[in-house]
């Protein structure tokens, strides 16, 4: 089964949207927002959190649609409501599911909260659009074959009482926090009072806790943590093979 990604623009930015689907036919069941996304009876809030529901991945393709004046300068923005269903993909998918095109020329000036985050560009002046797109499109075809589908339920939940941690010894922690830890959320930023509240247990008993534990997994390794948040790695370990009976 192939990922399902969804494709957001203006109208203006139909073009490269369209172009984006064909040239990713093959790796992914592509939908941009005009077809059949937004439905009549629904509002286009509802619509698109549906959208959302049944998207693994999202495309948003940045238009200079309008001029905005700031501090006296003159810059391209892109549509507010593309904003929108971006931050409305980030909130659910993450950012790495989510990818930004947009033109190298004009520069598109992007909300401070976005500054630092990667964009695929592609020169919009040349007359074949399919190719223009095409770094831009194997960028993402590379990202979808890395992440895959997006598991719906990343972390299993625990039928545990929110107050019940006062029970709770070490060695309770230990094996609550292992039964927690999946190879779905390899990769995903994790919020140490997350994993907390979803155990019930008292706030920094998963941040003491958790890196002591991925210690003693081999098929896990921390790969980035900070004073809130971790993000760990699962790699499958391989099995020796024995041969000759030896």
């Amino acid at each position: 089964m192939k990922p399902k990604l969804f494709i957001a623009s203006s109208v203006e930015g139909l073009n490269a949207a369209y172009t984006i689907q064909s040239n990713l036919q093959h790796d992914v069941d592509a939908t941009a927002w005009p077809q059949g996304v937004f439905d009549l009876s629904s509002s286009p809030l509802d619509s698109l959190i549906d959208a959302l529901d049944n998207s693994d991945f999202g495309v948003f393709v940045f238009n200079p649609d309008d001029i905005t004046t700031m501090r006296g300068e003159s810059n391209h923005v892109v549509r507010d409501n593309v904003l929108f269903e971006l931050g409305l993909f980030i909130g659910k998918l993450g950012k790495r599911r989510c990818f930004i095109v947009e033109p190298s020329e004009p520069q598109i000036l992007l909300p401070s909260d976005l500054w630092g985050v990667t964009t695929a560009s592609y020169d919009a002046s040349r007359s074949d659009i399919a190719g223009a797109l095409g770094p831009a499109c194997h960028a993402i075809r590379l990202a979808v074959k890395k992440h895959g589908i997006f598991e719906k339920s990343m972390k299993p939940k625990a039928d545990i009482a929110v107050n019940s941690f006062d029970n709770y010894d070490q060695n309770d922690k230990f094996a609550l926090i292992k039964s927690w830890l999946s190879p779905a959320g390899s990769g995903v930023a994790i919020k140490f009072t997350e994993i907390d509240d979803e155990l019930g247990l008292e706030h920094g008993t998963s941040m003491a806790l958790l890196p002591l534990l991925i210690e003693t997994l081999p098929e896990y390794s921390i790969d980035m943590q900070g004073a809130n948040i971790l993000i760990y790695n699962y790699k499958r370990q391989r099995k020796a093979m024995n041969i000759g009976g030896y």
